[in-house]
This record gives structure tokens, sequence and C-alpha cells, in this order.
């Protein structure tokens, strides 16, 4: 479902003049649609994630170079439903004339409230993740002294 709104965008540049004459110059604001992207678009596409692999677009705050990277971008693609929060003032400030491809259109979301409650439990989740995180370094640890 989310791949629509990118395969569209795709390829409705993919049938003007513009793809035919170059590679497209695309930036994603994070790896996972980046890779997206360059799964969608192979070999015509060129591009340029914001925030790197080991980044939180939640956090992210933008650089000089990305704005430029914008303002030479033909096209960008972002994830919607409020991730990347610095995105608008970026657009705004690179001078990028487009509209930003948004990947979570149509999406449907979930409410995380039930009768007025908030149904999130951050230190059942926050345990969850704790466990995660020490049984991952666990195997990382004992795959590695049995190298």
């Amino acid at each position: 479902m989310k791949k629509l709104p990118v395969s569209l965008a795709l390829a409705a540049l993919f049938a003007t003049p513009l793809a035919m004459a170059k590679t497209v110059d695309v930036v994603a604001s994070f790896t996972v649609l980046a890779d997206i992207v360059k799964q969608v678009g192979g070999e015509h596409v060129k591009v340029k994630s914001l925030v790197g692999p080991n980044g939180d677009p939640h956090t992210f705050e933008p650089t000089p170079q990305d704005s430029q990277a914008l303002a030479k971008a033909d096209l960008v693609f972002v994830s919607g439903l409020g991730l990347e929060g610095w995105m608008d003032r970026l657009v705004s400030a690179s001078g990028y004339r487009g509209q930003p491809v948004v990947a979570s259109t149509g999406v449907t979301t979930r409410s995380m409230e039930e009768e007025g409650k908030n149904r999130y439990r951050s230190s059942r989740l926050e345990q969850h993740a704790e466990r995660r995180y020490l049984r991952d370094q666990r195997d990382e640890c004992a795959g590695q002294s049995r190298s």
C-alpha cells in the first residue's frame, strides 16, 4: 500500500521528457523510503537520503548541504504523518519548487485512545525493548566469542 504513491509519482515523472533526458535526482527523507524509491526507480534515479542509516527522523537536524540537495532535486519523497516535523521548514528554506510526494497518502491510521484514555503504556514497551536489546547483545557477544 505504501509503495503506491511512490510508484505513481515515479511513473508520472518517467513519462515526461525530463526522464528521457537524464537521471532523476531524488531526495528522500530517510533510508527506508530512499530504498523503496531506488527499488522502484532503478537506474533512472539517483537517490539521496537526508537521515542516514543510524539517524532518527524524529530528531534530525538538517544542514545547509541538505537544503542544497533539496534545491537541486527533481523530486522529494517524505513519509508524512508527522515523522519529519522539520521537512516543511527545510522545503521552504531550500527553494525547492515542487510538491513533496507524501508516501503515507491514503494510509488509514489507528488511534491509540479508547474511551478517552491513552492505551499506550511506555513502561511496558520500554521493558520489552530493553529485554530485546539485552537478548540481541547477548547473542552478538556469544557469536563473537565463538569466532
